[in-house]
């Protein structure tokens, strides 16, 4: 057991990190009431289980992995048609210049975007491109092999090239 993060501790970690696993969520919801409800149960998560967590993995690791699984978790059991729906209605705008993060603006229409992709897809785009992580990063956050990850990566790339043009990624 690690004694680095105690539950007496744990507000700190909350308002250090709230705004990172927020941003996960919401990247991979695309509302911002799941994304809320996402982040707290996350956190809520994260505290009954700080006896797993692993300084060697770092507490962001640790933490984004927790709200990629639990943003995975409410995206099945929401009824995400409709909200795909809607997004999709809103006319989702191409980002100019092709880089997903270069730009605040572009970053709500990569979300729209991303919300065409399966969970899966749709988890390594936000893990790589949104929010940096390599390659072996988000394999081990995903329990996945590189290979898997990579095949992923390559085929929403595709997908969403098809869908919006070559300027996407």
């Amino acid at each position: 057991m690690n004694h680095s993060i105690s539950p007496e501790r744990f507000n700190e970690v909350v308002r250090a990190y709230g705004g990172y696993v927020y941003t996960i969520a919401f990247n991979l919801l695309g509302n911002p009431a799941d994304a809320e409800d996402a982040a707290q149960e996350t956190f809520i998560k994260a505290y009954k289980r700080l006896h797993t967590f692993d300084e060697q993995r770092g507490l962001k690791n640790w933490l984004c992995t927790i709200a990629l699984n639990t943003a995975r978790d409410f995206y099945r059991r929401s009824n995400r048609g409709a909200a795909a729906a809607t997004l999709e209605g809103e006319g989702a705008a191409v980002p100019e210049g092709g880089e997903f993060s270069s730009r605040i603006g572009a970053r709500l229409d990569a979300v729209k975007m991303l919300s065409i992709l399966d969970i899966n897809y749709r988890s390594v785009m936000v893990l790589y491109y949104m929010e940096q992580c390599s390659v072996r990063e988000i394999a081990a956050m995903m329990k996945k092999s590189e290979n898997v990850v990579k095949v992923w990566l390559f085929r929403a790339r595709k997908i969403l090239m098809e869908k919006f043009g070559d300027s996407v990624v």
